[in-house]
């Protein structure tokens, strides 16, 4: 089957859920004790689209108590709106890499067809990133982030567009 970076995203999710005993019918009451209120099965739907936020994705990593990447603990532990914990997070990996807001757009827009680097720079900015342009962000910067979530063969394989391994 060949690997997109919104299956990759979908991935990422179920995996943290696989990981932590947690069915996505579950997750409203988790998220409801982070004070996130969502409507019952939205996330599931979500999941379902391949349509995961990166937003809904770090509230999912706190409502299960996943252990992320240390370089993402502090935004995930920042006070503010899940928005702002997110273009912390997003900036905490950009500062972390050489490359530059500005470098990286173009690199990464060739992944996303149909979106403009202002499009992206506007979702990064803003945290209103989807998963799957997180990863492209993540693989773009060279970042070891997506490692906790994914097999890197597979991470390649949607960066070039191919058929994944077999796991």
């Amino acid at each position: 089957m060949n690997i997109s970076w919104k299956n990759l995203a979908t991935r990422a999710v179920k995996g943290v859920l696989a990981i932590k005993d947690v069915k996505p019918s579950q997750l409203q009451a988790l998220l409801l004790n982070i004070n996130v209120k969502t409507r019952e099965n939205a996330v599931a739907e979500m999941i379902s689209k391949d349509a995961v936020s990166l937003v809904t994705f770090i509230q999912i990593l706190v409502a299960t108590k996943y252990v992320a990447p240390a370089l993402w603990d502090k935004p995930l532990k920042a006070g503010g709106s899940w928005e702002a914990r997110t273009v912390k997070l997003l900036n905490a990996e950009l500062d972390a890499s050489p490359l530059s807001l500005d470098e990286l757009l173009p690199m990464t827009t060739r992944f996303n067809a149909g979106y403009s680097e202002a499009t992206l720079r506007r979702h990064i900015e803003t945290g209103a990133i989807s998963l799957a342009d997180f990863f492209v962000v993540l693989y773009c910067l060279r970042s070891d982030s997506a490692r906790n979530f994914l097999q890197q063969v597979d991470i390649d394989a949607a960066a070039k567009g191919r058929k994944s391994s077999p796991t």
